[in-house]
């Protein structure tokens, strides 16, 4: 006979369980800025890059980019004098083989007119699918941001109807976790695993015995 108590089983249990966030989330400039540490981050501004069309994969500084492509000195897309742009020639891509630890990924992208791209982000807890329209600023582009506290594993772009041109600056990446300042999205409630669903199933007998005042008994 094998005598193990129930409060050793509720520490074992309470060891194990593991929670995750249920998805990524996109979140805003300003959440962005002041509601994540955003440390160890890299930014691809493209201006080191031969300009004209780019191999595909495009190896940049925090990942490779898979699509057609070309860097561009286009007026549209400067901030504060001459800068370039990863031009997508009307065509879809995706980022990804981001560094290690990487849970945030942010990118400044310009849209022709007022057109919509689907973007795709698949992270370790899961896949968020969204649309972004251009805001029509002439000059600093639309702010897109993503974050997945377990892990981003890409970002992909998909036109979603008819033929239009976007083009992506400053693609950052950073290890990134809330503040706490308030300033940071509302994420996702925790899940648990399946694993720790069987033990919170265990703890809860346990209780009701420790309340009967009885001990749990494991035959070999």
């Amino acid at each position: 006979m094998i005598r193990i108590s129930i409060g050793t089983i509720a520490l074992l249990g309470l060891a194990c369980v593991r929670t995750s966030s249920a998805a990524p989330v996109q979140i805003t400039e300003r959440q962005y800025t002041h509601g994540y540490s955003n440390e160890h981050a890299l930014i691809e501004t493209f201006d080191a890059l031969a300009q004209g069309v780019q191999p595909s994969p495009l190896q940049i500084v925090n990942g490779v980019y898979v699509g057609t492509g070309s860097i561009d000195l286009a007026p549209w897309c400067d901030i504060g004098g001459s800068n370039a742009c990863l031009d997508t020639q009307i065509s879809d891509g995706v980022f990804e083989q981001f560094p290690l630890a990487t849970t945030t990924w942010s990118a400044r992208l310009y849209i022709s007119g007022q057109e919509t791209v689907h973007i795709t982000v698949s992270g370790e807890s899961g896949t968020l699918q969204t649309d972004v329209t251009s805001d029509g600023a002439p000059n600093g582009g639309t702010f897109v941001a993503f974050y997945d506290a377990d892990g981003l594993e890409s970002v992909s772009f998909h036109i979603t109807e008819g033929g239009f041109n976007y083009a992506f600056d400053d693609v950052t990446t950073a290890v990134s976790s809330p503040l706490g300042t308030g300033e940071e999205t509302a994420l996702p409630a925790p899940t648990l695993s399946n694993g720790s669903l069987s033990l919170l199933a265990l703890l809860t007998l346990g209780a009701g015995l420790v309340a009967a005042g009885r001990t749990l008994h494991l035959r070999r």
